[in-house]
C-alpha cells in the first residue's frame, strides 16, 4: 500500500498542470485510500482485492482535474439501479464495490438483486473461483 501511495504522490507533485491546492487535496485523498486499504488488509480481506482497489482508486485520483471531481472520486463506489440492473457510476472501481457488498453481506442478508450483483462482481474479479462457487454464469451477467 505504501508503494501505491508514494508512486501516486510523486506523480501528482511532479504534475505542473495541477494547482498547489489540487495537489495537496489529491495527496490527502491518496493517504485516505492508503489508510482504508491498510485497514481492510489488517481485517483479513484478501490482499489481491484490497491492492486492486488501492491501485485503481489511486490511479483515478491522480488524474483528478478539480477538487469537485476529486470529491466525487472519493465517495464510496455505489452503482445505481437502472432497467432492472446495477450500473456503475463514472468513477467505478469494481474491487471497491465488491468490498462494499461483502461488508453489507456480513450485516444483513442481501436481496436477490444484491446477491446477483455480488456474484457478478466476484465472477468478474475471480473467474476461476467464482465458477467453483457460483457455477458458470449463474445469472444473466
Amino acid at each position: 500500500m505504501e508503494a501505491v501511495y508514494r508512486h501516486g504522490k510523486r506523480l501528482v507533485l511532479e504534475d505542473e498542470r495541477k494547482t498547489e491546492e489540487l495537489k495537496k487535496a489529491i495527496v490527502q485523498a491518496l493517504l485516505e485510500v492508503k489508510r482504508k486499504a491498510s485497514c481492510e488488509a489488517e481485517n483479513g480481506i484478501l490482499f489481491y482485492l484490497v491492492l486492486g482497489m488501492a491501485q485503481k482508486k489511486s490511479r483515478m485520483i491522480c488524474e483528478a482535474e478539480s477538487i469537485s471531481q476529486l470529491k466525487q472520486m472519493m465517495k464510496p463506489c455505489q452503482p445505481y439501479w437502472s432497467n432492472g440492473k446495477f450500473k456503475p457510476g463514472p468513477y467505478h472501481v469494481p474491487e471497491e464495490e465488491l468490498l462494499i457488498w461483502s461488508e453489507l453481506s456480513l450485516e444483513a442478508v442481501l436481496s436477490a438483486d444484491g446477491y446477483k450483483r455480488y456474484a457478478e462482481l466476484f465472477m468478474e474479479l475471480f473467474p476461476g473461483e467464482g465458477e467453483k462457487i457460483f457455477g458458470k454464469k449463474p445469472f444473466s451477467l
